[in-house]
């Protein structure tokens, strides 16, 4: 599919929000980030160079510089040489292939600096995509208390010394919530706040009839609705109706659906992002709020959700810890807060998944 279906206005906004500042994008898992910033990438604006660094999986500081860092600098013969021994190396030696850190007593940062002024080209705006920032300062607190607020205050000198280059700092999860508990929220007061929203309804219809050609309105409202606007999950269900029926209508979406929610397929929404983040009584908070709204209509009062899990023998009595889970899945945009102090469902097919198969 073309990235930009419902997303051109993005995009162009992006673009301009880079010419004065650095960016927190933030939105749902599947909701094309990752592809709106390899399009970026591939067809920057003129005076731009994006580069993009997925930093997931990482857990220090040293290894998320020395990645941007080869990703800056395209290597030499002798350097991809190098590169495959060191790989073949650790796997052989049965390792992870993302570690590393830096010699004793140097500061990788101001090294960093040193490597980025030598980077930027003349008459160019260097812009830097950490992807998955969430998920690496997370696993740096967890490391060693402190340490996610130490980086993202280094991000934010790095970001005010060097003028040249622009960041976008994304990620699945809202920075928000974090940040707060982290003490840094003044650490990211500088960088202007992209929430990647779900395709709106004209959009989505598109996507679909882009992916299946044959379908009717019907079925590519129907395909909208149930993906809650995710590109992603129109287009796996768009591509799942394709060979369904010389007219593909809404009755073949609901059949698709259904085929998604068989025992085959029970993995395929299950998220161990949120199991690695949170601890077992978070989790367990956070799957009593699920099963309090997939027993309700949307949207549900979020008192409701609350005064429902407090009445639940496997909660505890703790309304504030409640109030915590059920904004932690606000935060991690699992369910969506409306007006009126209520929430829902981000993706239908998500609730409808819980309902069978995430249920406590």
């Amino acid at each position: 599919m073309s990235v930009l279906v419902g997303r051109e206005e993005l995009l162009s906004s992006l673009w301009s929000a880079l010419q004065q500042s650095s960016v927190l994008l933030s939105g749902p898992r599947r909701i094309g980030k990752s592809r709106l910033l390899a399009t970026m990438a591939e067809e920057p604006r003129h005076g731009f160079r994006l580069v993009r660094a997925d930093v997931e999986g990482f857990s220090d500081v040293a290894s998320v510089l020395a990645s941007v860092q080869a990703k800056l600098s395209p290597p030499t013969a002798i350097d991809r040489a190098t590169s495959r021994i060191s790989v073949n190396a650790i796997e052989v030696a049965g390792v992870g292939v993302r570690m590393g850190s830096a010699p004793a007593g140097s500061d990788p940062w101001a090294e960093f600096n040193t490597h980025l002024r030598a980077a930027i080209q003349p008459n160019e705006t260097l812009v830097i995509a950490l992807d998955e920032v969430p998920w690496w300062l997370d696993a740096l607190e967890r490391r060693s208390p402190g340490s996610a607020r130490e980086a993202l205050a280094r991000l934010r000198g790095c970001r005010q010394e060097l003028r040249a280059v622009r960041w976008v700092l994304t990620g699945s999860v809202g920075l928000a919530g974090p940040a707060q508990a982290w003490g840094a929220v003044a650490e990211l007061n500088d960088l202007h706040r992209v929430v990647v929203q779900p395709l709106d309804a004209i959009a989505g219809a598109t996507l679909f009839e882009a992916e299946c050609p044959t379908a009717t309105a019907d079925a590519a409202r129907a395909a909208h609705h149930v993906a809650g606007g995710s590109p992603h999950w129109i287009e796996s269900l768009a591509i799942g109706c394709r060979s369904a029926a010389p007219t593909v209508d809404a009755t073949h979406v609901e059949a698709e659906v259904e085929r998604k929610l068989q025992a085959v397929f029970r993995e395929l929404f299950a998220d161990d992002h949120a199991d690695r983040r949170y601890t077992a009584e978070d989790r367990s908070l956070q799957r009593l709020v699920l099963d309090a709204m997939c027993d309700r209509d949307d949207p549900y009062p979020i008192v409701g959700v609350v005064t429902t899990v407090l009445a639940n023998p496997k909660a505890n009595n703790d309304k504030d810890a409640i109030r915590r889970a059920l904004y932690a899945l606000l935060d991690d945009f699992v369910l969506i807060e409306r007006p009126g102090s209520t929430a829902r469902f981000a993706i239908p097919l998500y609730r409808r998944w819980w309902a069978r198969w995430g249920r406590s």
